[in-house]
């Protein structure tokens, strides 16, 4: 069984910038360009994690030993790394975050991580990867998942055009105990409260409910992927509404979650991922096992619970098993 990793707190680096002023003086600024994390690995050590930025002062030698540390590093511990990479907001060029290796401008696939906007700002949350690592990928959504207790709207409702209508035109009741309209952000998703112990809905909508601000839409399509994107009326508030509110005050909507097994799902990713790493075969395989019993754990201790005195036809939780 895989030990959980232990990621610590991001800390600014601060940095003194000589510069001249009008008499050609030397004048000191202090600033904080980057950041550093420390995260603890399974065997129990910490490795410190830069951002890009950090290492323009680290040699070639340095950056070459590094490199080859990452790719010799547990799969896990990979995906753990990546994570901890999410708050910045700099990149290389053509190397991938899981192995470090350097595969080359135009060979990097980038991506958010799966509901990311309920955590960072973008460019905050962004995943970049060769290919052949693309099936770590969808590990490091589980593990996004887990670590900060989110249920994806992809994983309710994964067709885009049925995402939109479902999170437009919904109710809202505010403190006031008016209900107006409001709409849900259509890549966030429900967030388990530490503190409430209960699954929570985000919302947006305006102060006054004199305008309408309930549909998400298409405005223009990617030549490349065929994909459109999408955007939403413009709202003043946000809120976030424990789940039992959000479900009473729209009786049509239906919460059916699914975390399906990543090496079905994307087989083929699976494929070229074992067909160059056959030695690492049986680590995948362990590493997908090792996600279906945490989030199996997750669905029973966090999410089941939060579905409490809602009429059971209207929802279910399943969860892969291996």
């Amino acid at each position: 069984m895989m030990n959980q990793n232990t990621t610590y707190p991001a800390a600014a680096i601060e940095t003194i910038v000589h510069t001249k002023n009008e008499n050609g003086e030397d004048v000191p600024s202090h600033g904080y360009f980057s950041y550093a994390q420390a995260v603890k690995k399974q065997n129990g050590t910490i490795k410190p994690v830069l951002s890009p930025m950090m290492h323009v002062n680290l040699t070639p030698e340095e950056i070459q030993q590094e490199q080859s540390q990452q790719q010799e590093e547990p799969l896990h511990d990979q995906i753990q790394g990546v994570l901890s990479q999410m708050m910045f907001t700099s990149r290389f060029i053509g190397r991938c975050m899981f192995d470090g290796k350097d595969y080359g401008e135009g060979k990097i696939i980038g991506r958010y991580m799966v509901a990311s906007e309920l955590i960072y700002e973008k460019p905050g949350g962004m995943m970049s990867f060769a290919e052949v690592n693309e099936i770590l990928s969808q590990f490091a959504d589980f593990e996004f998942i887990l670590e900060y207790g989110l249920v994806p709207y992809k994983n309710i409702w994964e067709d885009i055009e049925v995402r939109s209508k479902v999170l437009s035109n919904l109710n809202i009741k505010r403190s006031s105990g008016k209900v107006q309209k409001a709409l849900s952000p259509l890549f966030k998703g429900l967030r388990y409260s530490k503190t409430n112990q209960k699954i929570c809905v985000p919302m947006s909508f305006n102060n006054e409910d004199s305008e309408s601000v309930a549909h998400h839409k298409k405005y223009s399509k990617n030549s490349e992927t065929g994909e459109y994107y999408w955007n939403s009326d413009p709202t003043e508030l946000q809120k976030g509404i424990y789940l039992k509110d959000f479900l009473e005050q729209n009786p049509q909507i239906d919460v059916f979650i699914k975390f399906e097994n990543p090496l079905t799902k994307y087989k083929t990713q699976a494929d070229i991922f074992t067909h160059v790493n056959p030695h690492r075969a049986q680590e995948l395989i362990d590493l997908n096992k090792y996600y279906s019993t945490r989030l199996t754990k997750f669905a029973e201790e966090k999410i089941i619970p939060s579905f409490e005195g809602i009429d059971p036809s209207r929802y279910s939780i399943s969860v892969y098993q291996v």
